[in-house]
This record gives C-alpha cells, structure tokens and sequence, in this order.
C-alpha cells in the first residue's frame, strides 16, 4: 500500500473524448491545486459508447475506449509522480448488457451475458444474474424476457427485420444493429448447414421460440421483465454479487489495484441496491482493509448509515442537504410558498406530490418488479391458512402502499433478523400504506409488516416458506429505493418547484431551511460518526451545480422583491404561449433557473427544460413525449430569450445579487474545504460554474483557463490567483484562490481535519443577527467564518457584529493580515470580502 494522507478528491467524468490521456496530462495542475486524490468514474471496460462507464460489460479488462491498459498505467504513473492516489468508482449492482454494439469485431459486448443467452440457466454465467427462470408466465419459463424490438414481435418477425446470419462462432439472429446468440443444441443438422430456410418467417419463429431469451417489443418491460434492472433501464442486469465467486470476478482488477498501490479508495455506486449490502461492504471490506471506503448511500433527514456498515461514510449528499438548507431562512417559508401558489395555482403539499410520484413510478416504472413481489407474496400468503384467501389484487395493492409509504430508500432486514431501527421503520411504514388504502383490512398490513419483520407465525415454518420469506424481503427492499429514488428525485424534484434550490439528491424540499445551530449539531455530530465521509456539493448526478443552488436560494433572502419580479415576467411573457395553455409551473422553474444560472443559451435552457418537462411526467414524459407540447415550450424560452425588454427586466433584477451570489458561492465553498469530512471539487467546479442536470453538467472543461488562472499567466484577460474585486472576477479567481488556501492549510495542520484532535467546535459572534453567519474551528488551530444570509451582509454589512476568537494569534488567509485575537469586529476582520479563514499563528 502506498500511503497518501486525505486531503482532497477532485472528480473526472471520464467519457471517450476525455480518457485516462487526458486525465493523466491534468494531474500535475490537480496536484498544484492541492488536491490528494483524483477519484474517476468507472474505467472498467463498458458498453461502446458510454459516457458515463457505469454500464460494465466487462469487469477484467480496462476501456478500451478510455485509452485501455498503457493509459492507465500511464495515469497511476502520474499520479504515483505527484505524490496522488486515486479513488475509483465501483458498480457491485448490475452490468451492462446492451446488445446494440460490439466492443471489438466479431465479439460480444457482455460475454457473461451473451452466454446465458446462449445456454440458459445451464449456463456457467446464469450465476452472475438475478434471473427469474421459474417464472409463472409460460412463455418466460426458463427464458429471459428481452424487450428490445420497436414494434410488436409479430410485425418485426412480419416485416422480415429479424434475420439469421452465420459468424465466426455460429449462428446469430441479427436486428438492426443487436444481435443475440443462437444456441447450438436448438439446431439440427439442416438448420444449421442451410440458414437460408430463415427466410421462411414461420421456421425463424420456430427457432426463436427454442432459444433461451424472448424478443419482445420495448413496451412489454414496462409491465413484465424477469431479471432485476438498475432502477427502469433495461439495459442494466442486476448481478448476485452476494455469490464469492461473482464478487471475485467483478472485483479482481480492482483489488490487484489497491494492492499494488495503484489506488487508495473506493466508491461504492447504489449500495441500497444489492441483496445485503453489509454482507458486501465486510466482505469489500476484508478484501481492501486499508482503504478508503464511501458509499452512495442517500440518507433521509434524521437518518444515519447502520452502525455495522464498515466504511468511512457516504459521498457527501447529506452534507450538500444541510450546507443547502443554511442558506434558507425558515422565516421566508410562508412567503415564497404563497408566490409560488400565486404563480402557478399549485396548492398541494411537497408530501402530496411525492405521494401521487412515487404512486406512479411504482405502478407504472417499477411494474415488474412488483409484479415479481407480489408472485412471491402470494404464495407466502397462500401458505398461510388465515390468510390463503387473501387475493392476488389485494396483495399487489398492499406492496404498492408499502412502497408508496416508505419514508427512506430502504430497510436492511437480513436473514429475517430486523434491527430496532428497522422495525420502527416497518411500523412506520405500514402505519402510512394504511392511511393510503384504508378499505383493505388493517389486518394484512400486519400480517405484512410480520413477514417483513421476520416474526411470522413459526407454525408456517417450513424450508419452503423461509426460503421464500428470505428472498421476499430482500426483494422487497431492493425495489423501495428505485421506488424512491424515481418518484422523489426523477419525477416529483420536477412537479414542485417552491424554491429549486431545495430540489437535490438526498434533500427535502418540503422542509425548508435550517438554523446555524442546527447545522451545527449535524456538524458535530459527522465528526464523531463519520469524520472521513466525503463531503460534496456537486456531482454527475446533482440538478444543478453549487453555484446555481446558492444563487437561487438567494431568492428566500427577497420574498417580497421576488415575488413582485417574477409575477411582472408572467404578465409581460403571457402571450408567449401563443394558442398553447401555459404551463406555469415550467415558467415558474425557468425563472428560477434564469436567476440561478445566467448567462445561459437558450438551447441549453431547452435541453433542460425538456428534461424537466419528461421527468415530471405530466403532460409529456420519456415514454410518451408530447411533441406539441414540447414545441410550444421551446418557443416560448426562445421568445423570452430574444426579447430585449424582459432581458432588461431580468438584469435589473439580478445586478444586485452578482456580488450576493458570489458570495454565497465562497461561504459555501469555505464550509465545504474545512468542515469534517473530505472534500470533493466536481470537475470544473473550482470556478464559477452554472451547470445544470447530466448531461449538462458532463459538457467538456476548460482546463486551459484554469490552468492559466491558477499560474497567473495572463490570458484574455487571465487574471492572476490572487484576491480580486467580486464584480470584476468574471471566472471565479477568487473560488480557486479560496480552494487552494483551504488546502494548503489542510495539509499544514493535517490534525485539525484528520485525527482523534480534529474536533469541531463552534465559534461564538457577538451582536450578530440570528443565522447570519456561520464559524467554526477545527481542532485549535483553523477557524472558518462565513455569512450565511449573503443579500443582507452585501447590503449592510456586518455592523457592530464580532467573533469571540479563541486564544491565540490568527491570521487571515484571505486577506492577509496577521495578529488577530479576542473579540474582533468582523467588519475589520473581512475587509475586502465577508468571510475568514484563519490560521493560528504559533501552529504553522
């Protein structure tokens, strides 16, 4: 093992067009700018194309596509140079198993699946997938359902676009550009000396009906699939990564990595996904016992990871909840919730929203897997004699309920041993599904919630029935956080738009605002529980970047001047819509995003708000676009694009906020770099940046700019890293300035942040208004000061307000100046900008 102390990570979205090259030639400005690891998106090989890498379809070889092999060993090369380590992202959930490219000529792309295909259950590869073989359906028994074609089957078979043709390993049945395998022994002699006789569209049926897969159009999986998927995409095969050998497999590039030095961290994608997620994390555990470990694991408010989970921490979300939430006055709640039911005639409740979200993403793109719940469920049910009657329908309504009601992504019940934790989540739960389908008799929800519990009537025990109670639970947690995750993030963060700054992975937007001290207690709290948690505030999967959260929470500061501008840009934009009914929960959110990320093009504006448009699933959504609809949102962004007197209105109204926004912008990036935790920079996000959801947010950096920035080496003009006037720092000098300060001095009082000493201890102001600014330090020697109410103290200033500065000598980094101690004013201590970042003198 390489020994790489923690300070850092910085996030690359490695992608065909910026690969392992790319990121090798970028580690020695990452090195410059203080960072310690470099943590990369999935560089195992996946499929053709992906720009993303979470689609492996092969876990033993390196992308070709990101440069193969000799560019990484390239890359660990650099960065063993420059004193960095890497953190990498690993997928233990699923594989990729597109059929549509090859990744070499001649070769499938997912070996392991293109040889389940082949043989079926029988297969040596049927063990890496959650398969369903003994399905009740007759025509999936011992097949795997594919939805794949465009059309029906019968006018794909019909139209003659489903072909045989003969390549180097046999038989294949070509579609456009997927093929699948045709298995040997399904053949006789005739068919196989003579593939002509394919032509005949009854003899391909025929054959295809003796293969081990079923084609099928793309709109069956959306009612009927017999392999688990990552959430809805059936592209992505849930593996059994519970079985050692197939944990093997997947990890053993990865592990000969971590031991040879190679990498010094990993990042677990979708943990909530897998059968048993402790069992996988001791056992990733054991296998890398040096190592870094975070999760993706998205923690409600008032939830925390289990305490048996072996790991650092997760990669930051509940962080970015409660750093989000700081800047929002509660005050501000009953104002900015009465414009946004002015504006758009909204009058449900957030918890109302999710509800009829989840409720739909659960019947409509979840279906199969409750379907398979309910199979499993039925039978146990059926088991039982007080319950056999109990029919298929109520069954499924009731696991629907269930889902619709869970208050966090999931339980962790394992082997039928429910902790307390998690029986009070279970009670919880069906207490809510009750409420949700009161005409079912209460007594099945209770019979449920033992089942779930593991505390069933043992005069039921048989191995039969624990088999299928085990699997039953298991399933039915791996399918409450897709239900989750799809109903609050991808469907109902695009229905309720009261302030879209609140609309984050793993936030809350019906709760709104936090108090310091608050924010002090989760603080205090994460450096005793999990003091190497990664902390972030922007990923590859957040809705909008740090920068245009913190600007858009800017509007809860200005209730009353924001309500009067956007109802004035209502009016005016009115005839926009031209014949088309407005929609002005989507004008109510463009404004927002206008506020949050200008200067934005108005395709970009367009691309996003299709986006949101299809994701809320009201009157246009990915399966059933709106093609008119879109059409007359889209000319209404360019119209108010294009018109000179709105543009007028808008920067009338945003010229005040330039320097707030800014401001808020470094408080939040101070807070980020010392508060307990490991930082993590999204790539690019080291200046401003006014990124909105993927794939926005994955558009190419400019490394130029900041690499020039960050040597002081002028460029059009290229001002040098040094403290600048807010109103002229057009890049962000300032956020790469602060950035490189907090680093450095994390790793000159590595104590401070690291360690048994790195405490957290709030930091006391006198004659400060309630929740307008923040401090902290950090073991005794590093001291953040930041604004949390950015509008007011760019207005004002900070009066008569002082910190109570702890003994000792300090120094200002930001600004320079050195000797200050006890009581002093903020006004004198932050001269030139709002905020501090202090050094105790005798600890350098």
């Amino acid at each position: 093992m390489v020994d790489i102390p923690l300070v850092a990570t910085y996030r690359l979205q490695l992608t065909p067009t910026f690969g392992l090259s790319e990121a090798t030639d970028l580690v020695p400005y990452l090195a410059e700018l203080g960072i310690s690891h470099v943590y990369t998106s999935p560089y195992l090989q996946a499929a053709a194309g992906s720009t993303h890498g979470y689609d492996v379809v092969d876990p033993t070889a390196v992308n070709v596509e990101l440069g193969g092999e000799a560019a990484l060993d390239r890359f660990h090369a650099a960065l063993h140079h420059h004193h960095l380590g890497n953190v990498v992202d690993v997928v233990p959930n699923h594989l990729g198993v597109d059929m549509s490219v090859e990744t070499s000529p001649g070769s499938p792309q997912n070996a392991l699946w293109w040889d389940v295909l082949k043989h079926g259950e029988a297969s040596p590869s049927a063990r890496f997938f959650d398969i369903d073989w003994s399905s009740p359906d007759p025509k999936l028994r011992n097949k795997v359902l594919l939805p794949v074609l465009g059309a029906s089957y019968a006018e794909e078979l019909g139209a003659g676009r489903l072909t045989v043709t003969r390549e180097d390993n046999g038989l294949e049945v070509r579609y456009g550009d997927q093929r699948f395998p045709i298995d040997p022994e399904s053949l006789t002699d005739i068919e196989t000396n003579s593939i002509e006789r394919f032509d005949n569209r009854d003899l391909l049926h025929d054959l295809l009906e003796r293969q081990h897969y079923r084609l099928a159009s793309w709109t069956v999986g959306r009612d009927e699939l017999n392999y688990r998927r990552f959430f809805d995409v059936n592209s992505l095969a849930g593996v059994c990564v519970e079985d050692p050998f197939v944990f093997d497999t997947l990890h053993r590039r990865i592990l000969e990595w971590f031991e040879a030095g190679r990498i010094q961290g990993l990042r677990v994608d979708h943990p909530d996904g897998l059968r048993d997620p402790s069992g996988y994390l001791h056992r990733l555990r054991e296998s890398a016992p040096d190592s870094w470990i975070v999760v993706e694991k998205i923690l409600e408010a008032g939830e925390s990871l289990p305490d048996d989970w072996p790991v650092d921490g997760t990669t930051g979300y509940d962080f970015n909840r409660v750093l989000t939430a700081l800047f929002i006055p509660q005050t501000s709640v009953a104002a900015i919730s009465a414009t946004y039911e002015e504006f758009t005639g909204e009058r449900s409740s957030y918890e109302d929203v999710l509800r009829l979200s989840t409720t739909h993403a659960v019947r409509e793109l979840l279906s199969p897997e409750v379907t398979r719940l309910t199979t499993i469920a039925a039978e146990i049910f059926g088991r039982n004699i007080a319950r056999r009657d109990v029919s298929r329908d109520t069954i499924r309504a009731v696991i629907e309920a269930v889902l619709v009601a869970m208050p966090v992504y999931r339980t962790y019940v394992v082997d039928g041993v429910a902790s307390a934790v998690d029986r009070d989540l279970i009670n919880r739960t069906i207490a809510a599904a009750k409420q949700f389908e009161p005409t079912i008799d209460p007594a099945i929800f209770d019979f449920f919630a033992q089942i779930w519990a593991g505390d069933r009537d043992r005069r039921d025990a048989d191995r039969v029935v624990d088999e299928l109670v085990t699997d039953f639970i298991a399933r039915l947690q791996q399918v409450s956080g897709p239900a989750m995750a799809k109903g609050a993030e991808d469907t109902a963060f695009y229905r309720y738009n009261r302030l879209a700054s609140l609309n984050e992975v793993g936030s809350d937007p019906g709760q709104f605002g936090m108090s310091v001290e608050e924010f002090h207690l989760a603080m205090t709290s994460a450096s005793k529980r999990h003091p190497l948690g990664m902390v972030s505030t922007s990923t590859h999967d957040t809705k909008r970047s740090e920068d245009v959260r913190a600007r858009i929470s800017l509007l809860a500061e200005i209730p009353d001047q924001w309500r009067a501008a956007v109802l004035g840009w209502r009016n005016h934009n009115l005839l926009k819509w031209g014949q088309t009914e407005p929609d002005h929960n989507i004008e109510f959110l463009i404004y927002q995003t206008l506020v949050g990320s200008r200067p934005i093009s108005a395709e970009r504006m367009v691309t996003f708000a299709i986006k949101a448009m299809r994701e809320a699933k009201q009157r246009s959504s990915w399966l059933r676009p709106d093609a008119e609809y879109e059409a007359a949102v889209t000319q209404f962004i360019h119209s108010v694009d294009a018109d000179p007197q709105f543009q007028t209105m808008l920067a009338d109204f945003l010229a005040p906020l330039s320097r707030p926004g800014r401001i808020a912008a470094l408080a939040q990036t101070l807070i980020k770099a010392t508060a307990p935790g490991i930082p993590d920079f999204y790539q690019g996000s080291e200046l401003w940046t006014t990124a909105l959801v993927d794939p926005d947010n994955r558009t190419p950096v400019d490394y130029e700019l900041r690499r020039c920035l960050a040597a002081g080496i002028a460029r059009e003009p290229c001002e040098s890293p040094v403290k600048r006037v807010l109103a002229d720092d057009a890049h962000g000098v300032n956020k790469l300035a602060l950035i490189r300060s907090a680093l450095a001095v994390r790793r000159r009082q590595p104590a401070a942040f690291v360690g048994p000493n790195a405490t957290y201890t709030p930091v006391e102001f006198v004659a400060a208004p309630p929740d307008s600014a923040l401090a902290f330090m950090r073991g005794d020697s590093v001291i953040s000061i930041a604004p949390t109410r950015p509008v007011a103290i760019d207005r004002a200033g900070w009066g008569e307000a002082a910190v109570i500065l702890p003994p000792g000598l300090w120094t200002n980094l930001i600004e320079g100046t050195r000797g200050w101690s006890g009581p002093v004013s903020l006004e004198s201590l932050t001269s030139d900008l709002p905020l501090a970042l202090l050094e105790r003198q005798d600890a350098r």
